[in-house]
């Protein structure tokens, strides 16, 4: 599934508070994921993932699956939050929702709870 949304706010790799997505480009699944600290760091960090080989990772599982790869690794900011811990991770619970980032259709396995 292909989902069209309208970014309004203007990223960095240290733009921090902030909601992102990481996008598979072989298939569109999405992973929808939040961070108080830079984006650039928690990017790098599923990237890191990829290699570890750690079967509890929704990331490293989707881009280590058959005919994928981290070369399909596609990665942006999607929101930047101003508000604390909770008010993020509702926001970001609500774009996991609105952008079909669950499986089957997305990459993630459950919601997370704040």
């Amino acid at each position: 599934m292909i989902y069209t949304f309208n970014v309004t706010d203007h990223f960095s790799c240290t733009t921090s508070n902030n909601i992102y997505y990481i996008q598979c480009s072989n298939c569109n699944q999405l992973y929808i994921g939040e961070n108080d600290h830079c984006l650039g760091d928690g990017i790098r960090d599923h990237l890191n993932e990829i290699p570890k080989k750690d079967l509890s990772k929704p990331v490293f599982r989707h881009f280590n699956s058959y005919n994928h790869s981290v070369s399909n690794f596609v990665a942006f900011g999607v929101s930047v939050i101003n508000g604390g811990n909770d008010y993020r991770k509702t926001e970001e619970m609500g774009f996991i929702h609105a952008l079909g980032a669950l499986n089957p259709h997305g990459i993630m396995n459950v919601s997370r709870s704040i």
